[in-house]
């Protein structure tokens, strides 16, 4: 297969991400910082090297395309399913999915088994310096889990074992992930990056390519996802003028999708009016309009759940009650005027 590879060397660029594996705590994170012209498969390469993965699984990255209704997947096809829609990592650009404007952030998840979700934030655009070889890491805390140890439950639980040595299975566990292991220990010093095209071709991966060579133009296709949505308002820290010029406190409703940090919407209403009612009104008719279906919507008020729950239930969406609504809040400080 003829790769269209660009030359690393030709860029001025570096694009510095901070690299979170999700659901965990205290968070595991790296910074890295990789040239401008990287595709997705560099990109997962310099994620897999930095985070201490072995890179023996499947992965994909996932955001919204701009229509609001789908999610654009791209990674490394399962050509054993024959039925991926996904992108090849090695054909599509960073630079033409992220910017430091509302695409900031993608999910990026590898191992389908255990699924080890992260989250992808491009913290700035820098000038690179001509004495570093990039990519680099600047930073990090906490060890990587080891692989194929059952996900984020299963890491935490066989950490709770090795800290037990009168544990009935410490001795089986200490031997699988080694007594010296630190869930704590990082160092930026230590991590080595691999060559992208190096591995690509030693993996074989382009082997099938070529097998499957009508099955890569169906790469290029959406797919329609249905995506879980948070949703929470709050009353805004500052005063606006109605229209008799009289100064309100509104509320602020925010629609989020939290893997894309993508907002879905936001809309204020005036404490004066019935705000509920019309904050209902707003989130079914997104939903009836049909252009950006949820999967499932999280909800932290019990007002709103109680709301929602019946004209979801009618739907056939689900509703789920939560604690926080922590992209939702993400996003307002992220954004600032909210």
């Amino acid at each position: 297969m003829n790769i269209k590879y660009m030359n690393k060397k030709n860029y001025k660029n570096v694009y510095q991400f901070k690299v979170t594996l999700k659901n965990i705590n205290p968070p595991v994170w790296r910074r890295i910082q990789v040239p401008e012209n990287y595709s997705f498969w560099d990109l997962h390469v310099a994620i897999q090297d930095s985070m201490g993965w072995a890179d023996t699984h499947l992965h994909e990255f996932t955001t919204i395309v701009k229509n609001h209704a789908q999610i654009k997947r791209i990674g490394l096809p399962d050509f054993e399913m024959m039925e991926s829609d996904v992108l090849f990592g090695w054909e599509e650009n960073i630079s033409d999915y992220f910017s430091l404007g509302k695409n900031k952030a993608m999910n990026y998840t590898y191992d389908f088994g255990d699924n080890w979700d992260h989250r992808v934030e491009l913290e700035k655009i820098i000038q690179k310096e001509y004495k570093i070889n990039y990519p680099i890491c600047v930073k990090g805390k906490r060890a990587c889990p080891p692989e194929d140890c059952g996900g984020i439950w299963g890491y935490e639980d066989k950490l709770k074992i090795i800290k037990n040595p009168k544990h009935p299975e410490y001795d089986e566990i200490a031997e699988w992930m080694g007594e010296d292991f630190d869930s704590e220990n990082f160092d930026c010093a230590e991590i080595v990056f691999d060559n992208p095209l190096k591995r690509l071709k030693d993996s074989g991966i382009l082997e099938h390519v070529v097998e499957t060579p009508k099955k890569s133009k169906k790469h290029t296709k959406e797919t329609e996802v249905k995506m879980d949505w948070e949703i929470d308002y709050s009353e805004l820290p500052y005063d606006l003028k109605d229209e008799n010029g009289n100064k309100i406190k509104p509320f602020i409703l925010m629609i989020v999708h939290p893997e894309s940090y993508f907002v879905v919407g936001s809309y204020l209403a005036s404490p004066n009016n019935n705000y509920l009612q019309e904050f209902l009104d707003k989130i079914l008719n997104i939903i009836k309009d049909g252009s950006f279906l949820p999967g499932r919507i999280l909800v932290k008020k019990k007002e709103l759940f109680n709301l929602l729950l019946s004209p979801l239930k009618k739907m056939n969406i689900e509703l789920e009650m939560v604690k926080r609504t922590k992209t939702v809040e993400s996003v307002k400080k992220e954004m600032g005027k909210f």
